[in-house]
């Protein structure tokens, strides 16, 4: 029989010079080294990584290939389960943390960039640049200003004129040139830095895992896991894109929101630069405006109106009264009259106290009172809401540099003046410390609203 006639041999035989001829059997060493040319002949780094991690597996471990097996297959499990776990807690940091932040930073672009557009409209380059430079605080501290800023040239009859903005800074000449400067493309540069990241981002899965995903299972496994549970959770809009939580997972906390490596300092500015300061005469107005409240409380009825000129002319408001309503109680009147002096003093934000504890003379204050109370009641109907009352009550003589007797007062002032609608947030008020009377303190009404006073 010839090799021609059988091609294949029997089992435990081969040809050998045309003769069938029993297979020798190959020695531990041949049948190794064979294994080892099949199994690494295509194989990478990563492959080798792991076949040398097999080998002292399988020589550190007295159990031989049985132990061996639990132990890869113990591992893989561990891998999977790491991939699990980073997933996890990337959907967790995704969801609570990044699409927040990325979600108000595209809301912040928008409301900035209509800002610049419709507001900043005119206004020198520069000082928008520096502005969108200085940071997100710096642009919303600004923002409110010029907001307080059209409101009062609003009620004023007049219009914020981009040269206006541009007086308000001392020196516009030392900020850096906005030459070829594109200001839409600068605020997406610095307030959406997370934008750049995500364009050029990876998936997780083409980083590298380490030794320990390459040595107890495919190269990368725990972080492929990971991918490719996040990829599961869907997608997520970003502005006009739509990005995977397994990208979103990459973000740097740096590099979501506002770029602040570059940031500068904005240059200064004042607000009310240049400005016909209104605030005597929005005191002048409000004032008078709360005092016909109080004398609408008096009423037009005669017996009424009898009734609070003979506590006004007679003076039953004693001096050393220190302007708190609830100490009327105490006083030696009757009842009815009590009740009609709580009335008077808590009418118009309490305007009355307000001009009774700036007052030096309290005797006065209550006759001009009494000759108001007349006034008032000969107006006719037609003209009583243009009352002024003020005329009657220059002995207070409250204005924007009135030095008020205490902190109390000057926050029953402002209460007088609405609150923070009348007046700028940032007009400075004067009042008297409590623990030295000589000692004139100052502050702005948005610290006095917010409780925020200088150390006495």
């Amino acid at each position: 029989m010839l090799p021609e006639d059988t091609p294949n041999p029997p089992e435990g035989f081969e040809w050998k010079d045309n003769y069938l001829a029993k297979k020798k059997k190959k020695s531990f060493m041949e049948k190794g080294a064979d294994s080892l040319r099949n199994m690494t002949k295509n194989m990478k780094t990563g492959d080798w990584i792991f076949l040398l991690g097999t080998l002292g597996l399988a020589a550190a471990n007295p159990k031989g290939r049985g132990g061996q097996a639990k132990v890869i297959q113990h591992n893989l499990d561990k891998s999977r389960e790491l991939g699990v776990a980073t997933a996890k807690s990337a959907l967790s940091r995704v969801r609570n943390y990044v699409i927040p932040k990325l979600q108000k930073t595209e809301t912040d672009v928008i409301a900035m960039r209509e800002f610049i557009t419709k507001d900043l409209k005119g206004v020198d380059p520069r000082i928008i640049q520096n502005i969108i430079k200085a940071g997100p605080v710096a642009f919303e501290r600004f923002r409110k200003e010029i907001e307080e800023l059209q409101k009062y040239h609003i009620k004023n009859g007049a219009t914020l004129k981009p040269h206006t903005i541009n007086n308000l800074f001392n020196d516009v000449a030392s900020l850096e040139s906005a030459d070829g400067v594109d200001l839409n493309k600068l605020l997406d540069q610095k307030y959406r830095g997370h934008m750049e990241l995500l364009n050029s981002s990876k998936s997780p899965s083409e980083y590298d895992a380490g030794v320990f995903g390459a040595m107890y299972g495919d190269p990368n496994s725990a972080l492929k896991d990971s991918a490719r549970y996040l990829k599961m959770a869907g997608n997520i809009p970003v502005g006009n894109r739509s990005f995977d939580y397994s990208q979103l997972d990459t973000l740097d906390p740096s590099q979501i929101g506002f770029d602040m490596a570059s940031a500068d300092i904005m240059a200064d500015y004042d607000v009310t630069k240049g400005m016909t300061d209104p605030t005597d005469a929005k005191i002048d107005k409000q004032v008078s405006q709360q005092i016909v409240r109080v004398l609408s409380v008096m009423g037009d009825n005669e017996t009424i109106k009898t009734t609070y000129n003979n506590i006004l002319d007679e003076g039953m408001f004693p001096d050393d009264w220190d302007g708190n309503v609830n100490n009327i109680k105490n006083f030696d009147v009757s009842n009815d009259i009590k009740d009609k002096m709580i009335a008077m003093s808590e009418a118009g934000e309490k305007v009355f106290t307000l001009l009774w504890k700036q007052s030096a003379d309290k005797k006065q204050l209550q006759r001009n009172m009494s000759s108001m109370v007349d006034s008032y009641a000969q107006t006719s109907s037609d003209n009583k809401s243009v009352f002024r009352a003020t005329d009657f009550l220059n002995i207070a003589n409250i204005n924007k540099d009135t030095v008020f007797v205490d902190k109390a007062t000057l926050v029953t002032f402002i209460k007088v003046m609405d609150k923070d609608s009348i007046l700028l947030p940032q007009t400075m008020l004067k009042y008297r410390s409590k623990l030295d009377p000589k000692k004139i303190l100052e502050v702005s009404v948005i610290d006095a609203i917010e409780d925020r006073y200088p150390n006495e």
